[in-house]
């Protein structure tokens, strides 16, 4: 009887001598191969689980990227924004100019368009749009202000800022 295998699925030797991968004939088969289908799906539930752990870390880190450069972005439209009301930086419509350092990746653009249907008893209303890109990622948002031309140059507070990946 010590060289003997039990009918069991562990494969434990009756004398105690450890465990083995042999199921006894008839009887044990069908348990071992219960048991190896309940590792197997095992294993599947767990790959399955990773990935979809995997797939919500992936989401969020887009998520905090897509949220950091719009905030950046905003920051960089309402200053270009300040520059042009205190007449700091030069209106170069329709030409894209370049941040410098440490922002080498951002560029601004400024786009004058009259607003359509907003002329008022003082004269025509002016859309300045500052357009703020990002190389890579790529990355647009745009800041828009109203500009009634009879205030001299000083712009209106309220503002739309809109971010978009292209």
């Amino acid at each position: 009887m010590a060289g003997q295998r039990s009918a069991s699925c562990s494969g434990a030797t009756a004398a105690g001598q450890g465990l083995g991968t042999r199921c006894a004939p008839q009887s044990g088969r069908r348990r071992c191969g219960a048991v190896l289908f309940e590792v197997i799906l095992a294993l599947a539930l767990l790959v399955a689980a990773a990935a979809v752990i995997g797939g919500g870390l992936t989401a969020g880190i887009h998520s905090v990227e897509r949220l950091r450069l719009t905030a950046h972005a905003m920051d960089l439209a309402v200053t270009v924004m300040s520059e042009l009301q205190m007449a700091q930086a030069a209106v170069r419509p329709g030409e894209p100019q370049p941040f410098g350092p440490p922002f080498e990746d951002w560029s601004w653009e400024v786009i004058l368009r009259p607003m359509e249907g907003a002329a008022s008893a003082e004269g025509s209303v002016t859309l300045i749009e500052v357009v703020i890109r990002h190389k890579a990622p790529p990355f647009v948002y745009r800041l828009t202000y109203p500009l009634p031309s009879s205030t001299g140059g000083a712009m209106p507070q309220s503002a739309e800022g809109t971010g978009t990946t292209p």
